[in-house]
């Protein structure tokens, strides 16, 4: 289970440059290494979530072809 919260653009500025600490997780749908990545993400949010920082700093995930102004542009990922 994944504990990670989506975001995308619209909502890009509300709930992550509203954070003072935060991840963001970048990550293209047909990308091998970023499904790898994914599930590392997930299983880092459930620790986070078991020792209670996961409110202190919370982990969002972003696919690549949002086109996020804030972000700039990514030519490939990871």
């Amino acid at each position: 289970n994944s504990l990670v919260t989506q975001v995308v653009t619209q909502d890009f500025a509300a709930k992550v440059l509203s954070n003072e600490q935060c991840i963001v997780e970048i990550f293209k749908p047909d990308c091998d290494a970023c499904h790898y990545n994914a599930l590392m993400f997930d299983a880092l949010s459930q620790k986070m979530h078991k020792h209670g920082l996961l409110d202190k700093v919370p982990l969002y995930r972003m696919r690549l072809d949002n086109l996020c102004p804030y972000l700039g542009r990514f030519l490939y990922a990871p």
